[in-house]
């Protein structure tokens, strides 16, 4: 595939994620879900110690639920006066049972003539601290409505000038698709206010401040205040007098919270940037690391476009990545020796042997094909291997043996080191390893955050939300750009990008049969030279298929077919034995 398909390939799908991650983050994670929904109101007038709630569920299946509650963290009870608070009414839906389980753990059914088994199945669910109505045949789908009235003491700190008061309205909850809370204190006489999650909005009015907006599931709804006391209210609290400053001491209180909540935004917005400018950050990259000049070369070439290329050489560098090879590597040079005369191929009742018939040749060997002379050395008898022989060492031979014969034919197989460093002579480094680290990086954090995810969508959302969000799209989008291979945010070296347009072209006219005839060769040379080169380039079998087809007899050629169907067996059971490491193979407030 040409280069600039694959950078096509690239910015489509980084692009695709950018935008599914921007309308995740605009219409899913921020957006309450679930069979059982509520709209939240509630207003709190503290110079009446009045505090009124009023629940609307939305109930979108049949039969799952038995009731509708709120659970709170402090004291409540009907009767008991040291409360701080005390429920004065309970409204429910029609054909309902109002109930009240006090911090005592003391149940008061509302209703009247209610059945025994009733009151005993309510005393087992309910929890301690909680209010609500009983479905005797369990709740339909439909929308029902829960009012509850208290008397509302808080705890309040204060210091001669200031009160401190802080509420939780909700801690563990159903997702809230509506919130909004009036607290009825003059908003001039109010010098510190927070709200957690400080995704909530906040209205300042004359005689009241409101809080609203909505929550998904467990989301934090708390409010902490601080203000003077009114010269014409007198407001109903438990004070408990402190000695110190608490303008200060809430300050402090709330500058970590505040300060990690907006680092957590910052960071998840910054994140969700940089998904978004992603597409166009690797075009960028592409244009400085990647573009190649422009080269004139046809679609087919009927000719090896450079004989001095050893076959393991072009299957490093032209047939995909430019830095790894692959086990075409390994048989394209098996049958290039064959054609030097180095070594002798027999194919025999589907096995193949291959023999060394000149241990000492004119022309130098490579650091290569030195490794598949001497694995053919060492591996078989009197310098002859049998490809089965292989197989018989994976299925009956010792464990270690199977270790040593994995690690040296993965040598062959794989890429090594010095292939490596040969490729680097040809193609600069680009950015693939960043990418790759980005990816690593990405994955890293991503997993810190699932690990808190229930931390962060409770105290950060929807930050931590929209962080995680963030973290695994620039994952993914990392990962797009590390898939094609190195040379595409590289560049080849001065005109080697001409020599890999003709390789391609080359093996264009070996994956097209019409080609071949075209081209038909009538030197059973140049049909060798094919075979080993188009093996090479991946395509051997396609060569194999049209020697057949027209009657051209290289009797090594089913080597090509055979070879992989013996080592990928080979190596197989080798890995179901153990013997194949790695799997390498081939290439808080009151409330």
């Amino acid at each position: 595939m040409r280069e600039t398909k694959w950078i096509l390939i690239v910015l489509t799908l980084t692009s695709l994620l950018a935008v599914i991650a921007f309308y995740v983050v605009q219409n899913v994670i921020i957006m309450p879900f679930g069979n059982a929904i509520a709209e939240y109101q509630a207003i709190y007038d503290p110079s009446q110690g009045k505090l009124v709630e009023e629940y609307i569920f939305h109930i979108s299946s049949s039969g799952k639920y038995r009731m509708l509650y709120r659970v709170w963290k402090a004291p409540i009870s009907i009767r008991d006066e040291s409360a701080p608070i005390k429920v004065k009414s309970v409204v429910c839906p029609e054909g309902t049972i109002a109930y009240v389980k006090d911090f005592k753990g003391k149940l008061y059914v509302l209703n009247e003539n209610v059945p025994t088994w009733i009151v005993d199945k309510i005393y087992e669910l309910a929890e301690v601290n909680e209010i609500g109505c009983y479905f005797p045949n369990r709740i339909p789908a439909g929308v029902y409505k829960l009012r509850i009235e208290y008397e509302f003491y808080p705890p309040v700190e204060y210091d001669g000038n200031y009160y401190h008061l802080n509420i939780k309205f909700a801690d563990e909850h159903i997702p809230y698709s509506k919130v909004d809370i009036r607290i009825l204190i003059p908003g001039k006489s109010i010098r510190l206010l927070y709200v957690h999650v400080p995704a909530y909005n906040v209205e300042r009015g004359e005689d009241y401040i409101r809080i609203y907006g909505s929550s998904l599931k467990n989301v934090l709804l708390e409010v902490e205040l601080v203000f003077e006391k009114s010269e014409n209210e007198e407001y109903k609290f438990n004070i408990e007098p402190v000695d110190y400053d608490v303008i200060k001491a809430t300050k402090r209180a709330n500058l970590g919270y505040m300060l990690t909540y907006k680092l957590i935004r910052t960071i998840s917005y910054i994140a969700l940037g940089i998904n978004t400018a992603f597409p166009i950050m690797a075009l960028i990259l592409y244009l400085i690391k990647g573009k190649e000049r422009k080269f004139t070369v046809p679609e087919y070439l009927s000719y090896v476009p450079n004989r001095n290329r050893k076959p393991w050489e072009v299957n490093l560098l032209f047939k995909a990545d430019a830095l790894t090879m692959d086990e075409d590597a390994f048989y394209a040079t098996l049958l290039d020796l064959k054609r030097r005369g180095i070594i002798d191929i027999e194919i025999v009742d589907d096995d193949i042997i291959v023999k060394i018939v000149k241990s000492a040749v004119s022309e130098p060997l490579d650091f290569y094909e030195r490794k598949v002379l001497e694995f053919i050395r060492t591996w078989g008898k009197n310098n002859t291997l049998s490809f089965k022989r292989l197989q018989r060492i994976a299925k009956d031979g010792e464990i270690s043996l199977i270790r040593i014969l994995a690690n040296e034919l993965g040598e062959l197989l794989n890429t090594p080191y010095e292939a490596r460093k040969h490729a680097e002579k040809y193609v600069e480094k680009g950015v693939r390893n960043a990418f790759i680290a980005l990816a690593v990086i990405s994955f890293m954090l991503l997993l810190i955050i699932l690990t808190q995810i229930k931390t962060m969508s409770r105290l950060y959302f929807p930050s931590g939300r929209i962080l995680g969000v963030s973290l695994a799209t620039l994952l993914g989008q990392s990962i797009i750009c590390a898939i094609p291979p190195s040379q595409v945010f590289g560049r080849w070296k001065k005109s080697f990008y001409k020599e890999k347009l003709e390789w391609d072209a080359f093996r264009n006219m070996l994956e097209d049969f019409a080609m071949i005839q075209k081209y038909r060769p009538e030197d059973l040379v140049i049909w060798k030279e094919w075979l080993i080169y188009g093996t090479a380039l991946g395509v051997g079998e396609n060569v194999v298929k049209a020697m057949k087809m027209l009657n051209i007899e290289v009797p090594e050629a089913p080597l090509v077919i055979l070879a992989p169907r013996i080592i990928r067996s080979t190596y197989g059971t080798m890995v179901s034995r153990g013997g194949v490491k790695g799997g390498k193979g081939f290439g808080g407030g009151f409330g």
